[in-house]
């Protein structure tokens, strides 16, 4: 086997088993919690993750064309994981989140600020995380654009 044959074995192995076990224990967690965006992308990330070990059995078999919907499987969970980190940033109450911060431990954590500096951080804290999901998203494009263009060139 080439390595790139090699990598493809590892690396689709190792995402389809975790999307499908993260998938899974997160599912279990947001049914529990009644958090219903979280049983979507749980069941979307298991989704992908089934996906990606079924087809990957047919390229280990030898067809090829089943890399290429590998392909489109790894495009498609960015899409999911945009979705959702969209909908958490549109959704996000910057009210409780503020009030978050101000209970401990997170408020004796800003105690260590001055009070400038405190209002400032809480004002900015929605964007802050705003942010934080762009930069996700971000990520989780470029590792799985990076997966997807193994799998389109694997043959």
């Amino acid at each position: 086997m080439s390595g790139s044959g090699k990598l493809f074995r590892i690396v689709s192995g190792i995402n389809g088993w975790s999307l499908v076990v993260v998938g899974g224990l997160s599912l279990l967690i947001s049914l529990i919690s009644s958090a219903w965006a979280g049983v979507a992308i749980s069941l979307a990330a298991a989704f992908h993750g089934f996906a990606e070990l079924v087809l990957r059995k047919r390229v280990l078999r030898g067809d090829s064309g089943a890399a290429r919907w590998m392909a489109l499987n790894q495009i498609g969970l960015a899409a999911s994981l945009s979705v959702y980190f969209t909908y958490q940033f549109v959704t996000l109450d910057g009210e409780a989140l503020s009030a978050s911060m101000k209970s401990p431990p997170l408020s004796d954590l800003l105690m260590l600020y001055s009070e400038p500096t405190r209002s400032q951080l809480l004002d900015t804290l929605p964007l802050l995380v705003g942010a934080f999901y762009g930069i996700v998203a971000g990520v989780s494009w470029v590792v799985c654009g990076g997966t997807a263009i193994l799998y389109w060139n694997q043959r």
